[in-house]
């Protein structure tokens, strides 16, 4: 995201991240990558996101091979509003966000990790569903955009983890959410 927690501009675009990233920040990414069996997707950015990663996956020679097959082979749940089945081998269709978290949750396993879109992340925030969260703040502001935080709609208290600063100017805040009685 961007300092002003921006998740991309308002016509889509996500040029104002900070590529390509350190070495640092490459190894915090699979440290928190590995822990992860489950994989929670938007719709539109499993349109993307599915095929380049099986990709990857398939090309010996790429340097991303092994997230490649990690993204391609841990259970991916893609939360889609209008469609029931999509056309990727291996992914699941949720529509009830809440529900299928819930129901994770229960089942024995590594962490869920939710990579996006927009929608589907400010819906895991709006609903309290996450039980930490990795910001990663771009050294850039954009003017328009869709945030991190536009489905909030009550107060919620967090408590900092963790802060790590990698090499190429990213700041990664880590934040778990508090609860008051």
């Amino acid at each position: 995201m961007t300092m002003n927690g921006m998740m991309h501009a308002k016509d889509g675009a996500m040029d104002w991240m900070k590529l390509p990233w350190s070495a640092d920040l490459e190894s915090y990414v699979q440290e928190i990558t590995d822990s992860a069996d489950t994989l929670l997707l938007g719709r539109k950015l499993a349109e993307g996101f599915i095929p380049y990663w099986q990709s990857v996956a398939d090309d010996s020679s790429h340097p991303e091979q092994a997230a490649g097959k990690k993204f391609s082979t841990m259970r991916r749940i893609v939360f889609s509003k209008s469609q029931t089945e999509l056309p990727f081998t291996g992914v699941e269709v949720a529509q009830d966000l809440a529900t299928t978290v819930q129901q994770l949750r229960s089942e024995p396993g590594g962490d869920i990790m939710v990579y996006g879109g927009t929608d589907l992340v400010n819906a895991v925030v709006a609903q309290s569903l996450a039980d930490e969260i990795h910001l990663f703040i771009n050294p850039t502001v954009i003017a328009n955009g869709s945030g991190v935080f536009d489905q909030v709609r009550s107060m919620q208290h967090y408590g900092l983890l963790n802060v790590f600063v990698a090499a190429c100017g990213i700041v990664v805040l880590v934040y778990k959410p508090l609860s008051y009685a």
